[in-house]
């Protein structure tokens, strides 16, 4: 029963990618398919760098609010900084420092 259930959904998901992109919108942003289809519209490009095509929906982690569209890299870096203003703000003032 446990692997028919499996299966259903699997083909389920395969037949219905729209819907499931819209639960998942749902659930990890509080917005539909068409809100997010519409934010994409409206910054085809990554806010941060302008060259790269959005492809990130950036949101604050603690609060859940969508600040806006990134780039793959631009997300991460933003990531792997901590999210933080102030270890923006460090790396920020070392890259000026040093040229």
């Amino acid at each position: 029963m446990k692997r028919d259930r499996k299966e259903y959904m699997r083909k389920w998901r395969a037949k219905n990618p729209d819907k499931v992109k819209n639960i998942r919108m749902k659930g990890r942003y509080g917005i539909t398919l068409k809100e997010y289809d519409t934010i994409f519209k409206e910054a085809p490009l990554c806010e941060i760098c302008f060259t790269r095509p959005s492809e990130c929906l950036d949101h604050n982690h603690e609060t859940g609010n969508i600040r806006g569209v990134l780039c793959n890299v631009c997300n991460q870096g933003l990531g792997k900084l901590g999210d933080t203003k102030e270890t923006l703000y460090r790396a920020y003032t070392y890259l000026k420092e040093r040229d």
